[in-house]
């Protein structure tokens, strides 16, 4: 299924779930270990294919992880606006009732963003991540990334990496 199928489908089960009035619970389950399943499965398909799937994967990862009012993201996504500090049901959201922290992460930022370029754009997310936090496989070895500098970087730093992917620092955006 594409992100707008998914979230069409999604997006009136919510609506349906409080039509009566009453209060309705709506439950996704999200594992980024699926993304990286979909990213596989999608990497035999033609470029333009494999654009529009990395696009729709992406709207699902942010979603998924958002920090801002769940029910204002699919919203915004279909063109509609919901004010999550006193629209009706804002304080309904898992994300308005129980905030994600957050840090000021530019000097991460800039790591990653550093890393990326030192290893000309090479890698998928996962493999930034281990040559960040200094996990060595196949692939970071053939190209000697295992001797950059910033190879374990961030586990010296103990900057904290959760299901693979630096969420603090690139929040939705996964890199290719």
């Amino acid at each position: 299924m594409t992100f707008l199928k998914v979230s069409r489908a999604y997006y009136q089960e919510t609506g349906r779930a409080g039509r009566d009035g009453g209060e309705g619970h709506c439950l996704a389950f999200y594992s980024y270990k699926d993304i990286e399943k979909l990213e596989k499965f999608m990497s035999g398909k033609p470029i333009a294919e494999q654009e529009i799937g990395f696009a729709l994967l992406n709207e699902m990862v942010a979603y998924a992880e958002t920090s801002m009012s769940r029910r204002k993201f699919i919203l915004h996504y279909f063109g509609e606006k919901f004010d999550s500090k006193t629209g009706l049901g804002a304080d309904m959201d898992d994300n308005m009732r129980f905030p994600k922290s957050q840090h000021e992460a530019m000097n991460e930022l800039g790591m990653l963003i550093r890393i990326i370029l030192e290893t000309k754009e090479k890698y998928k997310s996962k493999e930034i991540v281990k040559t960040l936090v200094g996990e060595k496989n196949a692939l970071i070895l053939s190209h000697k990334t295992n001797e950059n500098p910033l190879f374990r970087l961030w586990k010296r730093l103990r900057f904290k990496i959760l299901d693979g992917t630096p969420k603090a620092v690139i929040g939705s955006r996964v890199f290719q």
